[in-house]
């Protein structure tokens, strides 16, 4: 670990900040399999009804699912409803 993450972690631990706020890496609230609200993405990659790809500061999230629409967008939020099978790093 560099000398700079081990610093943030440290910071983090001490003041009791959320890691997302650290790391600047996307927060995923996930409500059943109807609804997915992330936070901190930079971009939407790729959409579809059945596939909705995000990119983030560490590299891309997929949403999969059917009947998948965005219901809310802004700068770093999204909120995507539909059937959500699946949200996966890569």
């Amino acid at each position: 670990m560099r000398a700079f993450e081990r610093l943030q972690n440290l910071a983090a631990n001490l003041l009791e900040l959320p890691k997302d706020a650290i790391y600047d890496v996307p927060r995923i609230t996930l409500i059943g399999g109807l609804q997915v609200f992330i936070e901190n993405h930079t971009g939407i990659l790729e959409f579809d009804h059945s596939r909705i790809r995000l990119s983030h500061t560490k590299g891309e999230l997929q949403v999969t699912g059917k009947r998948l629409v965005i219901k809310y967008i802004q700068p770093r939020e999204i909120l995507i409803e539909g059937e959500i099978n699946g949200v996966k790093f890569g």
